[in-house]
């Protein structure tokens, strides 16, 4: 699929976007576990006939994001940081640009003192 280079704003915007949702994201679950404390601890004491007191519901509701990004850092971060370097790679990493003359003057130099590859 072909893509199209329309500058860096997006981009931004999405980066800007994604951060500031963590931090919406972390007040949304509190909360939600807040709220939905009394219908849960009701089926848990149904359930297994245990009372579920609410400092144990939080622990739990704030270990479940901890053991997310646990699996996120060890499996998602390193394909996220491949995936980002190939597509900067291809769309105009002002590196590449600078890598390439500097495998050019390598190559002149190896060329002068007569080392081949």
């Amino acid at each position: 699929m072909r893509q199209i280079n329309i500058g860096n704003w997006w981009g931004m915007l999405i980066t800007l976007a994604g951060r500031l949702g963590t931090y919406v994201s972390m007040v949304n679950l509190v909360l939600i576990a807040f709220f939905a404390y009394p219908s849960v601890s009701i089926f848990i004491t149904n359930l297994i006939g245990v009372v579920l007191p609410f400092w144990a519901f939080l622990l739990i509701v704030i270990a479940l994001p901890f053991i997310a990004m646990l699996f996120e850092y060890i499996f998602g971060l390193p394909s996220f940081i491949a995936f980002n370097n190939q597509q900067a790679y291809k769309h105009g990493n002002p590196m590449r640009e600078d890598i390439e003359i500097l495998k050019e003057d390598t190559r002149k130099i190896k060329e002068k003192l007569g080392i081949e590859k």
